[in-house]
């Protein structure tokens, strides 16, 4: 469960689904045994193809890896005590294909978290990017630990990418996991359907907020909008 710096490693589920239960075997570092799987700083690792739960873990998978997410759910909802699916401190992370982070209305789907510790400092960058189709259920967080110097934000990135169709789901709220405004976050999105709305400082250049048809919320590119006085009118 806890992957060393010297590891490159594709764990491939086989569409099998993995459950931890036995608290026994979870994982962290000292005072903090309560994740499923810790990914730690230099290793290279894609998780893919099955699903991963677990019915004790407070924490599904906390990464600080270069990670690739794959065609794989990931479910933090079988856990009372689950607070986040996914922690991303540090890294880069690319989410893609038929993948699915879930949460609930009171947990964290994942996060973007910077300044851990000095070791971390190079950041985090969580991506979402044009071959996704999935989904994310819960609140995502963004934030700093308090020794972050000013300016944190340009290191810990958050990028939704838009997809052919426009397929991926996002049931999800923004916040803040710090002192700081989350409309401040490093947020950029072009793609993507959710259920809350855009706020305008996370669309990516050339895109406005606005609503579809089926009632939800996205963004889209502003030449598709320059003909209406609303910035969120109706496609």
């Amino acid at each position: 469960n806890n992957l060393s710096q010297t590891n490159t490693i594709t764990i491939d589920l086989g569409g099998f689904t993995y459950t931890l239960s036995d608290e026994n075997n979870l994982v962290g570092s000292p005072g903090t045994v309560t994740l499923f799987m810790q990914l730690r700083k230099d290793a290279d690792v894609t998780l893919k193809n099955g699903t991963l739960t677990s019915t004790k873990a407070k924490m599904l998978v906390q990464n600080y890896s270069d990670l690739k997410l794959e065609d794989i759910t990931l479910d933090g909802t079988k856990s009372d005590v689950c607070l986040y699916t996914l922690s991303n401190n540090f890294g880069s992370v690319v989410i893609t294909g038929d993948t699915h982070i879930i949460g609930d209305e009171d947990t964290v789907a994942f996060d973007v978290w910077y300044g851990m510790f000095d070791v971390y400092d190079e950041g985090v960058t969580v991506t979402f990017d044009q071959e996704f189709t999935g989904s994310v259920t819960g609140k995502v967080e963004y934030g700093a630990a308090d020794r972050a110097a000013d300016g944190w934000q340009e290191k810990a990135a958050l990028i939704i990418d838009r997809n052919a169709d426009n397929s991926a789901n996002f049931d999800v709220e923004f916040a803040a996991s710090s002192e700081e405004d989350i409309k401040d976050a490093n947020i950029v999105i072009s793609g993507g359907r959710f259920t809350c709305e855009i706020p305008e400082e996370f669309c990516a250049d050339g895109y406005v907020p606005c609503t579809y048809e089926d009632g939800t919320y996205g963004v889209c590119k502003h030449s598709f909008t320059s003909y209406h006085s609303d910035r969120n009118s109706t496609f």
